[in-house]
């Protein structure tokens, strides 16, 4: 009799081993699955959205449909910040300098929030056209946009720079935030008279070595 309930014993003990080891195994094969269908998520809408994802927003080029939404955060912009200080009176060629070799946007889920062009000028790469939602708030979408200016010019095997008129505005704090180098000074004369500066700033040396 002894020896009967001592088999049960341990037939009971296996069967709830197996058990706690059969639910360990489910919970580490759903966990998986989880993380392997985000993966696939994630890369879905690398390869469709033609962009990457930086942990913030998702960094693509322009499509043509994209172009009449970015005419109306420039707009938000002109209005709030002044940029640029003229309205064009074509706003979406604007978008498009000459000599542009790529034009991408940020996207937040599916707004554009952000934009930015990197045109050719000589043998180097120059950042345009660059300006984020200001609906959007600080959250580092400007620096994105310019990093991700900087890999492309890398890239291309381009030095990288790019204008900007010293307002004291934000522009000119998000660049040296971000480690650009001052590397001249331009006087702008309005009516004959001296009215503001134009910067010439240099991509951080680190990061084009990149």
């Amino acid at each position: 009799m002894g020896a009967a309930v001592a088999v049960v014993a341990v037939v009971a003990v296996v069967a709830v081993v197996v058990a706690v080891v059969v639910a360990v195994v489910a919970v580490v094969v759903a966990v998986v699955v989880a993380v392997v269908a985000v993966v696939a998520v994630v890369a879905v809408v690398v390869v469709v959205g033609g962009g990457w994802w930086n942990g913030w927003v998702l960094i693509r080029e322009r499509c043509d449909e994209d172009l009449g939404v970015c005419v109306e955060v420039l707009r938000s912009v002109h209005e709030l910040a002044g940029y640029p200080i003229n309205w064009p009176g074509d706003p979406g060629r604007w978008l498009t300098p000459e000599g542009a070799l790529g034009c991408w946007v940020a996207v937040d889920g599916r707004r554009v929030v952000g934009h930015v062009v990197l045109t050719a000028v000589g043998e180097r790469a120059e950042v345009e056209r660059l300006f984020v939602d200001p609906g959007v708030g600080r959250r580092g979408i400007g620096r994105q946009l310019l990093e991700h200016c900087v890999v492309m010019a890398a890239e291309l095997g381009r030095e990288l720079s790019l204008e900007v008129v010293d307002n004291g505005g934000a522009a000119v704090r998000l660049y040296r935030r971000a480690g650009w180098v001052e590397t001249g000074r331009t006087a702008i004369d309005w009516g004959g008279e001296y009215a503001s500066e134009l910067i010439r700033f240099a991509a951080p040396a680190d990061l084009t070595r990149q």
